[in-house]
């Protein structure tokens, strides 16, 4: 994988965590 590539997926799997963290956040609230 492309040095590029690579950073634009850890980008991308970072905002997914970040989302579902957000998501779990508001369901217990």
């Amino acid at each position: 994988i492309p040095d590029e590539e690579a950073e634009k997926i850890q980008t991308v799997g970072a905002a997914i965590d970040y989302i579902v963290s957000v998501l779990k956040t508001k369901e217990q609230g």
